[in-house]
């Protein structure tokens, strides 16, 4: 924490109240405080809930609340109504307020009544959706956005991954969106109501998980990635490569290090060790394997039956919609945006019918 006291910065000049009890919101107000801005804390009694997070030191102060708060100055604000009549009256000279789920609904219409002040909420799940009323924690989102679907060896159970990954992303797009309406109040000299979800950005981070099985109804797994993806000692240092499967020899011939005849056999076969993200083990060129290895179908096949087209008779011309099953060296044929009607997408499963954790 500090007085409140910043270097110039892009944000100089403005004023942000971080009124957020949990990581992704103190991230955010961490981000935009590390950009310049006059950013101030504001606690209830008995401080945040953050300040009893671990790491803890001996004395029993939390490093990751001294972490996501350095550059912020704290301002103690009273529990209930009198808490939000004095969150609302801090806001009235400030740009923008970063709220979480423990801001009550009131608060919330409160402070849009503002016209010029940006509000951008965080919560565990969407406000109005099948989990609102669910609870958060890291390892619930990671399981339930297939992040941990897609992390460690496909011979063994998925990973959690340490840390607070998808709160951190949550409080990096938190800030990201704030700025963002920042730049639009600047234009039209209007604030805004952004709000946003940790489970909807952990899904994100799971590149294309979702939209890939809601459009094809297939999914990758944790196995060998078929391509070339490692690290490569050079004369001048080191590199990462990543190289998708058939684009190996193309990759080695732009170099102009290596013969074709050698580069058609693909990099050696190197085995990695320990644990870690989808695609690490053995390491080769792609190649027609009928299938790629990278894709199964699905194990709930009831769920995309109806919506399967159905399978051509033999010798009859095939459509013209993508298809992971192609010849060795030639890409999946690519949809386009105009051509996703040409499959069908299956519905969603419906929500779960326990609504509430804890």
């Amino acid at each position: 924490m500090s007085d409140g006291g910043n270097s110039a910065g892009a944000l100089d000049g403005f004023r942000i109240l971080d009124a957020s009890d949990g990581i992704a919101g103190q991230f955010a107000g961490r981000i935009l405080a590390d950009l310049g801005a006059d950013v101030r804390l504001a606690e209830r009694p008995g401080g945040s809930r953050v300040r009893a997070l671990p790491p803890l030191s001996p004395a029993g102060d939390s490093a990751l609340f001294w972490h996501l708060n350095a550059g912020k100055a704290a301002v103690l604000v009273p529990s209930g109504p009198a808490g939000a009549a004095q969150i609302g009256r801090l806001a009235a000279g400030c740009d923008a307020v970063i709220l979480d789920g423990s801001a009550d609904a009131g608060l919330t219409r409160a402070l849009g009544t503002d016209p010029g002040l940006v509000v951008c909420q965080v919560t565990d799940f969407a406000r109005h959706g099948p989990y609102a009323s669910w609870q958060g924690s890291e390892m619930i989102h990671q399981a339930l956005s297939g992040l941990m679907f897609l992390t460690g060896r496909g011979s063994r159970a998925p990973r959690y991954g340490n840390g607070q990954r998808a709160y951190y992303s949550a409080g990096a797009a938190a800030a990201a969106a704030t700025l963002a309406a920042l730049l639009e109040r600047r234009r039209s000299g209007l604030g805004q109501q952004v709000s946003l979800s940790v489970h909807e950005v952990a899904a994100a981070m799971a590149q294309n998980l979702v939209t890939r099985y809601s459009y094809n109804g297939s999914y990758p797994t944790r196995h060998r990635y078929a391509g070339a993806c490692d690290i490569f000692a050079c004369r001048d240092g080191w590199a990462v490569v990543f190289c998708p499967p058939g684009r190996w020899p193309a990759l080695c011939q732009a170099l102009g290090s290596v013969d074709a005849g050698t580069a058609a056999e693909g990099p050696p076969r190197r085995r990695r060790r320990g644990h870690g993200a989808a695609g690490q083990g053995d390491v080769r060129p792609g190649h027609d394997h009928g299938r790629h290895p990278g894709l199964r179908a699905p194990r709930r096949p009831g769920l995309l039956a109806q919506h399967r087209p159905a399978r051509p008779a033999a010798g009859a011309a095939r459509p013209a919609v993508p298809d992971e099953r192609h010849p060795a060296g030639q890409p999946a044929a690519s949809a386009g945006p105009l051509s996703r009607g040409r499959r069908p997408r299956p519905g969603l499963p419906p929500a779960p019918a326990r609504r509430t954790r804890g």
